[in-house]
């Protein structure tokens, strides 16, 4: 594309090129896009909004690295990591005032292969400052606050006070799914000794006093139908029969296989990097190896298997 400055250009010249540049970003995303159609397809509904904005990052660095076709493909190939992987852990750095822009962030990180990924875009600051604060809108809760609850359950890290409560509805919300760890419900029962009442009333008890029933018969049998054929679906009646157990249900690894919307993909990634970090144990049947790759697919724009991008979660040790 030429290089004139807008007013050397007449308008003629300013009409034509805008066509060519957006033919040739109409291509570039047509090359682009299929490459991370996994990692779209979790948003919810069909938003849009999350594709639009990848792709004027995806356009934005292409434009600013028209001169560096050689690392044009390597910097658009962290888009979709600075947005969902790294993103995160970026606004709660600037929210810890640990660090105010990503120069001083990238510093923070250290001497790891998170810090080494964004020293590839130090000299594309405002694209990856863009790309950074992402803010992954949603109504039910941020990418944050499930990098905070998980991180904090499972690394016995203590939850400040002014978030307890976006903590709190996030891992309620998560309850009835089911998809809490065990120290997921035990950081939930903490901050909400009742929160099991969201399954529903207890029934059992009462049930057994109307119908003269030992205690308990109402509790075995509710758990013997939720694992009968024709019950299997039956959501309100799993919930009749975690409530009446009287602890909360739990999974191995929250992967959100049943969740969409922009922040499901940063919460694959908090479980992965968790895996990774050998503070969470990946599900039965895989090895955190191959978890790991698979999340990390997501993200890597490729088809490839042995694929690897770089881990943000390196940055801590777990406590």
């Amino acid at each position: 594309m030429p290089d004139r400055s807008g007013e050397e250009q007449s308008y003629a010249e300013r009409r034509a090129a805008n066509r060519l540049r957006e033919r040739l970003e109409d291509e570039l995303m047509d090359a682009v896009a299929p490459l991370f159609r996994d990692l779209h397809a979790l948003n919810s509904y069909g938003d849009k909004a999350p594709y639009r904005q990848f792709t004027l990052n995806v356009c934005s660095l292409a434009r600013h690295r028209r001169r560096d076709a050689a690392g044009l493909e390597e910097a658009i190939g962290l888009v979709a990591w600075c947005m969902y992987a790294a993103a995160p852990w970026y606004r709660l750095a600037r929210a810890g005032k640990l660090a105010g822009n990503p120069a001083q962030f990238t510093q923070w990180l250290g001497d790891t292969p998170a810090a080494h990924a964004l020293r590839l875009l130090e000299n594309d600051a405002e694209h990856l400052e863009r790309m950074l604060a992402y803010p992954h809108t949603y109504v039910r809760f941020t990418a944050e606050t499930c990098l905070v609850a998980t991180a904090a359950a499972h690394c016995g890290i203590d939850v400040p006070a002014p978030l307890h409560m976006c903590v709190r509805s996030m891992l309620a919300d998560m309850l009835p799914d089911p998809m809490l760890t065990q120290p997921m419900a035990a950081l939930l029962l903490r901050l909400d000794p009742h929160a099991l009442q969201r399954l529903g009333p207890d029934v059992a008890p009462s049930t057994d006093e109307h119908l003269a029933l030992p205690a308990g018969t109402t509790a075995r049998v509710l758990a013997h139908l939720t694992a009968q054929a024709p019950f299997l679906r039956d959501k309100n009646l799993r919930h009749a029969a975690w409530r009446s157990r009287g602890t909360a249900p739990t999974v191995a690894v929250p992967d959100y296989a049943h969740w969409s919307g922009p922040t499901v993909p940063t919460m694959r990634i908090v479980s992965a990097t968790l895996i990774h970090a050998g503070v969470m144990a990946p599900p039965v049947g895989t090895t955190p190896v191959a978890y790991v790759a698979k999340v990390q697919r997501l993200l890597a724009g490729t088809d490839d298997p042995d694929a690897a991008f770089p881990c943000t979660g390196d940055t801590t040790e777990p406590e």
